[in-house]
C-alpha cells in the first residue's frame, strides 16, 4: 500500500469536484487527473466514521474516455436512470470526469469500478 498526502497529489496534478482537493478526497471520496486520453481516478474505499482518524484507505483505476460504457449515446437506459437522480437531461456535453462522479454516486464504486483492475491501494494522510 503506497502513503502519500494532500500536496504529493497537487503536484501530481490531481483535482477534484471542489476548488480544494482535501475536500474532494476526505469528503467527497473522489478525484482525478488527465493522462494523455485516459483518466485516472482515486476513490475511497471505505469512508472513516472516527473524526480523529486521521487515515483514509483509496484506490486508483485509470479508464478510458473512448469506453462505451461511458457515454449516453451508447447505453441511453444507463443515463436515462441517472438523469433523474441528478436533474441533468442531456450528458453529451458534460465533462468526463463528472460523469463518472455521477454514475458512482448513483451506482455505487463497485458497479462502475468493480471489473476494472485498480492499479494501486493508497493511504492519504491531511497535511
Amino acid at each position: 500500500m503506497q502513503v502519500t498526502t494532500v500536496k504529493a497529489l497537487e503536484k501530481e496534478r490531481f483535482e477534484g469536484m471542489d476548488a480544494s482537493l482535501e475536500e474532494s478526497i476526505f469528503t467527497y471520496g473522489f478525484i482525478y487527473r488527465k493522462i494523455e486520453n485516459r483518466w485516472e481516478f482515486i476513490i475511497q474505499t471505505v469512508p472513516s466514521n472516527d473524526e480523529n482518524d486521521q487515515e483514509e484507505t483509496f484506490v486508483s483505476c485509470i479508464l478510458d474516455e473512448k469506453d462505451s460504457d461511458f457515454h449516453p449515446d451508447t447505453c441511453p437506459d444507463f443515463f436515462k436512470d441517472l438523469s433523474s437522480f441528478t436533474g441533468i437531461d442531456d450528458y453529451s456535453n458534460v465533462d468526463f470526469p463528472t460523469i463518472i462522479n455521477d454514475l458512482v454516486n448513483y451506482y455505487g464504486e463497485l458497479n462502475i469500478f468493480g471489473d476494472r483492475a485498480f492499479i494501486r491501494e493508497l493511504v492519504i494522510l491531511q497535511d
